[in-house]
């Protein structure tokens, strides 16, 4: 099986994103949970703010809020102070999400609709647990197995091989942080399918069906709504957005009536946007991150936009290099974008066929923005992320780096292909598996934690603890439950390894052995010196949640 039809890879991805619920209910993942509870706040009492904060008799700080009383503490907060001149965390004042606001937005109609629902046919209101797993799948698994099958439309349609385009497709959608929190309903993979969207939108090739004359104004209102909804899910991917919005002018040349409709299809969103932030926070162009009501995140940021400064050593090889965080250990695949961006940047030899022109002016465009991202990434204060697998900050990279590796391996010379395709499929599949072990468990890590794959996802799995999923819940115990993701994850690794050539040829086995290599490098990385990090899946098993699920053994 050297490549994968349509339907069998989506079929493929809703298998391994959707099987497993790895949630933690009483952990209130505050990446994912604030966002939710401002949904709620919305749809439920027509309000912005998430809660209020006072200070009580002894003069604590309480926080409360129907919300707030109903689900908990919450962290990623910001805070309004009541009073002028008082500044948080130390007042009372007004609760938000300190949060780019557009993934709220979308939730609110999805909220609403699902307690209504619930309310009719259950007489009771939803739990936590069904908001999360309807807004994951309604706002972060089908719009990513969707991204992820127009990704692979278009590199077709760019005329890239089938093998090199499985690969690509398989590798991003599988063995990246694009499947961490493709399940997860947050700002990361909200803003990398926006971006995608963007991207898809404005460069879609020009002799495709799809790049006809009567789509050209839809494609340029999905142009302007892409950039607006990746900048307000997560404000980091402004400057991208501009980036492909800029590039989309610069290449495609679009008519003015095109730029119209770009416009009209961004204008709503970032209107209603600049509403949120000059009614909460005074101005329409202050964000939450000036109201920051962690005293950590106070310090961490500083007065630097968005918490930027100047690069170290340690946030460089730790978002890189590390085990706990880095893009390459996660997904070792990316280190091809070191060749691909010498041969895309190599000045086009005579007689080039026009369709590898547009090729490689996508794909330098494609680097441009996976530079941006990695730039970011090390310069920001809180370049460690948290609970976190891999830099979550850095996910919209991921379809970036499969369509420039995809594109520079067709531009490559036949020789030079088969070799790096090898080394693509290997590291493909190693990706896959380590990142589709996660996806069974958890979706971060506590900050503790040096060799996740070692410290905790090994003793979790020797200790029968799997996310729920409909296997368990009907009894089949341990890892079993699991089988169906497992099945997904070696054919997709299994498909990768065989994309390298025919039969046992030497690319395919310089894939198997690129493969057993990455493998073993993951999972004898030395683990971190501290011991916290070793009970880290105890901690978790604590939090599981059923308890103790069937045929799982509890830590001593």
């Amino acid at each position: 099986m050297r490549s994968l039809p349509e339907a069998g890879f989506a079929l493929l991805l809703v298998v391994v994103y959707g099987w497993v619920f790895p949630f933690f209910p009483r952990l209130n993942n505050p990446n994912e949970l604030v966002r939710v509870y401002m949904a709620r706040s919305i749809a439920e009492d027509s309000t912005y703010s998430i809660g209020t904060r006072s200070q009580g008799p002894d003069g604590s700080w309480l926080d409360t809020g129907p919300v707030y009383d109903e689900w908990g503490f919450v962290n990623d907060k910001a805070l309004v102070c009541s009073e002028p001149g008082e500044h948080p965390p130390h007042c009372a004042g007004r609760l938000y999400a300190a949060k780019a606001p557009a993934a709220s937005f979308f939730a609110v109609p999805v909220v609403g609709a699902l307690d209504a629902a619930v309310r009719v046919f259950a007489h009771r209101a939803p739990t936590k647990g069904e908001f999360v797993f309807v807004l994951r799948w309604m706002l972060g698994i089908l719009p990513t197995i969707a991204f992820w099958l127009s990704i692979r439309r278009f590199l077709l349609a760019l005329g890239i091989s089938m093998a090199v385009t499985t690969v690509a497709c398989l590798a991003g959608a599988l063995g990246s942080a694009s499947l961490t929190y493709g399940q997860m309903f947050a700002g990361h993979q909200l803003s990398a399918v926006s971006l995608g969207l963007l991207f898809l939108a404005a460069f879609w090739p020009r002799q495709a069906p799809a790049a006809s004359r009567g789509a050209s104004d839809l494609r340029a209102l999905l142009v302007g709504f892409g950039a607006a909804s990746a900048a307000c899910s997560e404000y980091q991917a402004a400057p991208a957005a501009l980036l492909l919005f800029f590039g989309w002018l610069l290449y495609e040349r679009p008519p003015r009536s095109a730029v119209g409709w770009a416009l009209v299809g961004a204008l709503p969103l970032l209107l209603v946007t600049a509403r949120f932030h000059a009614v909460v926070f005074g101005a329409p162009w202050r964000t939450p991150y000036a109201a920051l009501e962690n005293a950590k995140f106070i310090q961490d940021f500083g007065t630097a936009p968005i918490g930027l400064r100047w690069p170290s050593w340690e946030s460089t090889s730790g978002s890189l290099l590390s085990a706990r965080l880095g893009l390459l250990f996660w997904a070792p695949w990316m280190v091809l974008l070191l060749p691909s961006i010498d041969l895309l940047l190599r000045r086009a030899p005579q007689g080039e066929p026009p369709t590898h022109k547009e090729a490689r002016r996508i794909g330098r465009l494609a680097c441009l923005l996976v530079a941006y991202y990695v730039v970011f990434q090390i310069c920001h204060a809180l370049w460690q992320s948290g609970w976190t697998v891999g830099p979550r900050y850095m996910t919209p990279v991921a379809p970036f780096a499969a369509v420039a590796i995809a594109i520079a391996l067709e531009l490559a010379h036949l020789d030079a292909r088969r070799w790096l395709l090898g080394v693509f499929a290997g590291t493909a599949a190693a990706a896959i598996l380590a990142t589709g072990l996660v996806a069974l468990l958890c979706q971060g890590f506590p900050t503790e934690v040096a060799q996740p794959l070692v410290e905790v996802v090994g003793p979790l799995l020797r200790h029968g603890f799997v996310a729920r999923n409909p296997l368990q819940a009907l009894g089949v115990p341990g890892v079993a439950s699991a089988v169906p993701t497992l099945v997904g994850l070696a054919v997709a690794a299994w498909v990768c390894l065989r994309s390298a050539g025919p039969g046992f040829t030497v690319p395919v086995r310089l894939a198997c052995a690129v493969f057993l290599l990455v493998v073993g490098l993951q999972w004898t990385w030395p683990k971190g010196a501290n011991p916290a990090g070793e009970d880290a899946a105890a901690f978790l098993a604590e939090h599981w949640e059923p308890a103790l699920p069937p045929g799982a053994r509890p830590f001593e």
